[in-house]
């Protein structure tokens, strides 16, 4: 799991879309959604069943600014694209 924390006595952030590359998915609330000061959010990466081999891909949060972070699942010595 993905825990976005938004520190207390901040203003709420509102996250405007989420986005998984192919190989994966996630599990977030439906967007747009607020996470108030003090508050987090829990988003569950996994894997798509299935997958041979060793697979890269993204997940892109929305809001400002956007944050990437870089997926990988399987085994290195077998790159799949």
């Amino acid at each position: 799991p993905l825990t976005l924390d938004n520190p207390a006595g901040a203003a709420a952030i509102t996250i405007t879309n989420i986005a998984v590359s192919s190989f994966f998915g996630f599990d977030a609330p439906a967007t747009p959604f607020d996470i108030a000061g003090g508050a987090s959010q829990t988003i569950n990466v996994s894997a798509a069943s299935g997958i041979t081999g060793y697979v890269t891909g993204q997940l892109v949060i929305t809001h400002n600014p956007t944050i990437t972070i870089f997926l990988a699942a399987g085994d290195p010595r077998q790159l799949q694209s």
